[in-house]
């Protein structure tokens, strides 16, 4: 705020405007290194320090466009799409620039993208657990004693199904959760939040310890495929005794 006044002629009787309507937090930092290529790619340059500076977002509130303050450090004040800033420019202005407006609306973002990821997760794991429930129901009639061949057939068939839409409806829900844990990833990185997203660093010898390192889809996804591959030979043996 004290930045915007001492550099934009902002009339008196808007000055109440301009502190209810500026922003109390920053989107994003950005540093500026004593010289190029000390700092990441994209980074600012200012020679006289090293600087970290917290870059705020501001809706202009008035219907004017800004004017510079008589003898302040701008020579004149102009608006400019992001998309379509000068060439050149100081450097790293236009990484701030971008960095800046593409965070317009990371907060509700990673809200929306959260609360899908969590929705995704659930759907995933139920998958198993609706798909263990037919199979134990249709592997009864297929293992059952006193049961028709065609009756073993049938119910071998849907159990292969089963286990076939299973698998597929799982790896669908786990592709997209993953997509979302890389979006999440992202958004933590862009605001500096901490990493949450990123796969745990599992330590320790030992059975439990292999386990838990283990990926549980994966195992989940093969038990469900050898429920497809019984099932699939239940159906064989069966066909056989019907057509025989």
């Amino acid at each position: 705020m004290r930045h915007v006044n001492s550099t934009c002629s902002i009339p008196g009787e808007n000055s109440d405007l301009l502190g209810s309507t500026f922003p109390r937090s920053p989107v994003a930092p950005f540093e500026f290194f004593r010289k190029e290529g000390l700092g990441p790619s994209g980074s600012g340059l200012d020679p006289d320090k090293h600087a970290i500076s917290w870059c705020y977002r501001f809706e202009w509130p008035w219907e004017t466009d800004p004017q510079p303050v008589s003898g302040s450090e701008a020579l004149s004040v102009k608006w400019f799409g992001a998309s379509q800033l000068p060439a050149e420019l100081w450097p790293g202005t236009a990484q701030l620039v971008e960095q800046t407006t593409a965070s317009k609306y990371l907060a509700e973002t990673y809200a929306a993208i959260s609360s899908q990821a969590d929705t995704h997760n659930a759907l995933m794991w139920q998958t198993p657990v609706l798909a263990m429930t037919a199979q134990a129901f249709l592997l009864t009639i297929g293992l059952g004693s006193g049961i028709s061949p065609m009756a073993r057939l049938a119910a071998a068939g849907l159990s292969l199904v089963v286990s076939i839409l299973s698998i597929q409806l799982m790896l669908k829900h786990s592709a997209m959760q993953l997509r979302d844990h890389i979006a999440l990833e992202d958004i933590e990185r862009r605001r500096g939040m901490a990493i949450y997203h990123v796969k745990p660093i599992l330590s320790g010898t030992g059975l439990k310890a292999w386990l838990t390192r283990q990926r549980s889809r994966e195992w989940w996804l093969a038990g469900m495929a050898t429920f497809g591959f019984v099932s699939l030979m239940i159906a064989v043996v069966s066909a056989l005794k019907v057509f025989s």
